[in-house]
């Protein structure tokens, strides 16, 4: 039934109902004024916790409401700030060398959270950002993945022996694109033209763990690399092994064009919907809501603020600073600490 606030019959709170009794989603202007949202049935859906909480706190009521929606809040939060370190810190990337694409109906309500807390450079929301996923399947690559298992030792040697081990791994990747090509042409017709990519799953003799790289002459030295980006060493004198090969054949497809606006303006003051108070960062602040779609490029604005449109909701915290860029993307930067 979803969240509490829909009034759909869901009764249990969610992080929804936690975001609308902070204000950082609008009651009234959600789906464009659509939808109506309940606040009643979000604070009811968090009372018997909040009174709990409250009793031993010692604390009024509406100020346990308020620090538990906070504290959902923050739990999503980190559980999304745990997912982004798999995919950076823990492959050897540093974050602070990104900018976060931030998507999805409530993907702005949080980013400038994650951004702050992983130190990145900041935060890109795309225009219509609640059909991006929508858009981005419609516009993928066909891909078809195929891969064998297997257990072969890689001989420590640039010469010979490395020479004939890499002919006959080319055999095999033969005979593994034949399969993937046939399969293809069973789930898609004509498809083409066709791009082949070419994997190998390597890892020391010994580990329990493997790391993917490109297949070429150069395969040994492009997984030492990456083992010690990765995992801060590399063995260079240890024996390694091959667990799979993997091949990818994807056949592009069409692409949009993203247009420029020809529409100059450094202000948002037009596109003020009205303003509300919103707790951020332990307490109320009074916060301009702006209206997206009437921001025009170069429009900039400091945070606090709350940008709405049909499909999404973009939080700016009072340390960040919104701009609209040449294509229509709301860009939030942190301010110079």
């Amino acid at each position: 039934p979803g969240p509490a606030c829909y009034a759909r019959g869901g009764a249990r709170p969610t992080v929804t109902d936690a975001n609308l009794i902070l204000g950082r989603l609008d009651a009234g202007c959600f789906l464009g004024g659509t939808v109506s949202l309940d606040v009643a049935a979000a604070e009811r859906s968090l009372a018997p916790l909040a009174e709990k909480s409250a009793s031993r706190a010692h604390r009024g009521k509406s100020s346990a409401v308020l620090d538990l929606a906070s504290g959902i809040v923050a739990v999503a939060n980190a559980t999304m700030e745990r997912a982004l370190r798999v995919i950076s810190v823990e492959r050897g990337y540093d974050p602070r060398d990104f900018t976060l694409i931030s998507f999805g109906g409530a993907g702005g309500l949080h980013a400038a959270d994650l951004a702050r807390a992983l130190g990145l450079k900041g935060v890109v929301v795309p225009r219509h950002p609640g059909a991006f996923s929508a858009v981005g399947i419609l516009l993928s690559d066909v891909v078809k993945d195929t891969s064998s298992s297997l257990l072969l030792p890689v001989p420590h040697s640039t010469k010979a022996p490395l020479r004939a081990f890499l002919r006959s791994l080319e055999r095999r990747f033969q005979i593994l694109e034949g399969e993937a090509r046939v399969a293809m042409r069973q789930e898609h017709s004509a498809l083409s033209p066709v791009r082949v990519e070419r994997a190998v799953d390597v890892r020391y003799r010994g580990q329990a763990y493997e790391i993917s790289v490109p297949f070429s002459p150069w395969f040994p030295a492009h997984f030492h690399a990456e083992h010690e980006k990765a995992y801060g060493y590399a063995h260079f004198d240890r024996p390694m092994e091959i667990v799979n090969l993997r091949v990818r054949l994807t056949v592009p497809s069409p692409k949009l064009t993203a247009r420029r606006s020809a529409a100059k303006s450094r202000s948002a003051r037009a596109s003020v919907i009205k303003k509300k108070q919103v707790w951020l960062g332990g307490r109320f602040h009074s916060t301009l809501l702006y209206d997206r779609e009437r921001l025009g490029a170069g429009a900039r604005f400091d945070g606090p603020a709350v940008v709405i449109e049909y499909s999404s909701t973009t939080v700016v915290p009072p340390d960040f600073t919104c701009r609209v860029d040449e294509f229509l993307n709301l860009r939030l930067t942190q301010h110079a600490r």
